[in-house]
């Protein structure tokens, strides 16, 4: 469909491919060397499934060797931030203003060089 109209037809610039299988076709037809197509692969992550054993007095037991766990994912982007909301929260949970503040601080630093 994209190579019937003149505003979205794919060129070199802007190529377009589809996928049959473990088959892809690029767009426009001029593609066909290696290195003239850069593309880049964007998945959602997988859904976390974190496995437990249940042990004979009730209680349940994580089992990272079973078959289907599955652990969250982030993106590298993220662990920064991530690392400072851990800081933060233990912080408050022993009591520990210091660590809290210095965690907040991070952040803050974090943010102003986003900017």
């Amino acid at each position: 469909m994209l190579n019937n109209s003149l505003l979205t037809k794919p060129n070199l610039t802007y190529p377009a491919y589809t996928q049959n299988a473990n088959l892809a076709q690029a767009y426009p037809s001029s593609v066909n060397g290696i290195g003239q197509l850069v593309s880049q692969y964007i998945r959602f992550p997988h859904t976390p499934k974190w496995t437990f054993v249940d042990l004979t007095n009730g209680e349940p037991a994580f089992n990272a060797t079973a078959n289907d766990y599955q652990d969250f994912e982030l993106p590298n982007d993220d662990e920064v931030n991530l690392i400072n909301k851990i800081l933060q929260y233990a912080g408050m949970s022993i009591r520990e203003i210091a660590a809290v503040k210095f965690a907040g601080a991070q952040e803050a630093a974090e943010q102003t060089s986003e900017k």
